[in-house]
């Protein structure tokens, strides 16, 4: 019973939240998998609630480490794009000063 109540309240997050918060599951990007939410309904379908608990809490700390490596990606990008415009820039003023 408790099974199919959560994974009805997973349903109505799926319908009525998650397409609205803005981001998808940082798991599922970085590793080109289900999300977090599937797979959380898709475990308690396989094993029932109280079965699955420690393989959910498993996968949301793995989302969070794909979450902080995704943020590394970006930093990295955004500073190359940074260091790439200061030296275009450092060059466009040395030609006009040329």
């Amino acid at each position: 019973m408790i099974s199919k109540s959560v994974i009805y309240t997973i349903d109505l997050y799926q319908k009525y939240l998650s397409p609205y918060k803005g981001y998808c599951c940082a798991y599922k990007v970085y590793h080109n998998d289900i999300s977090y939410s599937e797979f959380t309904k898709s475990i308690i379908k396989d094993l029932g609630f109280f079965q699955a608990i420690a393989l959910i809490k498993q996968r949301f700390k793995d989302c969070k480490i794909s979450s902080e490596k995704i943020k590394n990606v970006v930093r990295v990008k955004v500073l190359k794009n940074l260091v790439t415009h200061a030296i275009l820039v450092k060059l466009l003023l040395v030609l006009a000063f040329y």
